[in-house]
């Protein structure tokens, strides 16, 4: 059982000391502390720490630990019980998440009701307001800046309650490339972007979605993809079909994401950059959830960025 859990032989592992050998150097000295106190004679029960195992992956075992003493109770080692209860912690740690997304639907829906309808009100008083300067004076200019700092509210609080509260899909068959077309015609034709192009290519698949999610994926991706290039270049995104799903890979050409940036890209509210909600990425993976597929990032340093999102076929 042992060797099991830590994927290792025990001729692999006698005579080696331990903490160095599986515990992550970030928290060996907690766990050799406990092991310092077991061998004063002080029992430890519920222990929990993570362990590497070979290929570099970590689990979380639960630890019960007692002083082994001899015929003259002298301690001349210990008793060591461990758990794995990786499984557990994740399960435990998926229905936190839920309770938190449900929490969230509710905030977001009291934060669309008191802040949506009076921006509407705000920004159809403020139009009102403009209509009355001519459209090259100076107060309609910033009567314009206004509304887009109005209008960039409004698509705040909506991403929140999208994120927070997300509809139903509505499946049917969806033509991949269409959604996709459609999509990054969006983004070719944002003013923020004028010299980006979007290279689609590969098979016209059929997929099992909702094809107004999937194409609110595919923008925030394209989106994301955009403002890595710099605003110019070309965004590659390809086609890949298997027996039972298919892969679209979005690739830019940006300088990548670094390593402690890139484990938070999917955690709400997180952005790197000074305006946006951070919940682009989040929106998208809890779309892709919904459609029971998958989505991924690989980004090799100095060559780029891609997102893969995988998703069933409609046969499937």
């Amino acid at each position: 059982q042992a060797e099991r859990i830590h994927g290792c032989r025990r001729n692999e592992a006698l005579g080696k000391y331990y903490a160095n050998q599986f515990i992550p150097e970030e928290h060996r000295d907690h766990v050799v502390d406990e092991m310092k106190m077991v061998l004063a004679g002080k029992p430890t029960q519920g222990f929990e720490n993570p362990i590497r195992i070979e290929g570099g992956d970590e689990i979380i075992l639960l630890w019960n630990s007692s002083p082994l003493q001899d015929a003259e109770s002298r301690i001349t080692g210990l008793i060591v019980c461990g758990q794995d209860i990786t499984e557990f912690k994740n399960l435990m740690r998926g229905m936190m998440e839920k309770s938190s997304l449900a929490r969230l639907g509710e905030m977001a829906a009291v934060v669309a009701h008191e802040v949506k309808n009076p921006l509407a009100a705000i920004s159809g008083t403020v139009q009102v307001l403009q209509s009355k300067f001519d459209p090259s004076s100076q107060e309609s200019r910033v009567i314009s800046e206004l509304l887009d700092r109005i209008e960039a509210m409004d698509r705040s609080v909506q991403d929140l309650l999208t994120y927070g509260r997300p509809r139903s899909p509505r499946f049917a068959a969806v033509r991949l490339l269409y959604a996709l077309q459609e999509s990054a015609s969006l983004v070719e034709q944002d003013p923020t972007f004028p010299d980006i192009k979007i290279a689609i290519s590969g098979p016209d698949v059929t997929i099992r979605g909702d094809q107004d999610l999937l194409k609110q994926v595919f923008l925030n991706l394209l989106l994301n993809a955009a403002h890595a290039n710099s605003g110019r270049g070309e965004i590659r995104t390809v086609v890949e079909e298997t027996s039972k799903q298919c892969r679209i890979f979005i690739s830019d050409s940006g300088p990548g994401i670094e390593p402690e940036i890139l484990k938070n890209i999917f955690e709400p509210f997180f952005t790197t950059k000074t305006r946006g909600t951070g919940l682009g990425l989040p929106i998208a993976q809890r779309m892709v959830d919904l459609h029971e597929g998958s989505i991924s990032v690989a980004t090799p340093v100095n060559e780029g960025t891609t997102f893969i999102v995988t998703l069933p076929l409609l046969s499937s």
